[in-house]
């Protein structure tokens, strides 16, 4: 795909997602992740003079965007299938473009710090000092990753 249609493909993206912004309630803006889609749209044009993959993602993702527009709603199928394509199309921007969802890191560091801290308070034979140094050194370091993530243009 040219790179001029790949930006077009994106405005128009974009312009119907803000859109759906005036037309849909705030719950359902919500239930369809338009933020993310919107953001995932973005790293996928970005990656797809490269990559075969994201080139076909834009398909889905216009179809998507159709879905959500839809006045009249999902079925529980229908938004079942919505949110597995959602699904797919993040684990191939994180597989195979190394991205991070925002504040990934700092709620899995959170918990494999409390844990560590279990095993430090059993040690020390206090737990709750224990968990809350675990989870503090879990906050440092998420923090810290998610900072990194950021600062390298790795979120999506």
């Amino acid at each position: 795909m040219h790179i001029d249609s790949n930006n077009n493909w994106y405005k128009d993206i974009e312009t119907r997602i803000n859109s759906s912004k005036s037309s849909l309630s705030k719950k359902e803006y919500n239930k369809y992740q338009l933020d993310t889609l919107l953001r995932i749209s973005q790293r996928v044009r970005g990656f797809s003079p490269e990559c075969e993959e994201c080139l076909r993602l834009q398909a889905d993702i216009s179809q998507m965007v159709d879905q959500s527009g839809n006045s009249t709603g999902l079925s529980k199928d229908q938004y079942k299938a919505y949110c597995r394509s959602m699904n797919n199309i993040i684990h191939h921007l994180r597989e195979k473009h190394k991205l991070a969802l925002e504040g990934e890191s700092l709620g899995i560091w959170i918990g494999i710090g409390a844990a560590l801290g279990i095993v430090f308070g059993i040690i020390m034979d206090n737990i709750a000092i224990g968990i809350a140094i675990g989870a503090a050194l879990g906050v440092t370091i998420g923090s810290s990753l998610n900072y990194k993530n950021k600062k390298d243009d790795r979120v999506i």
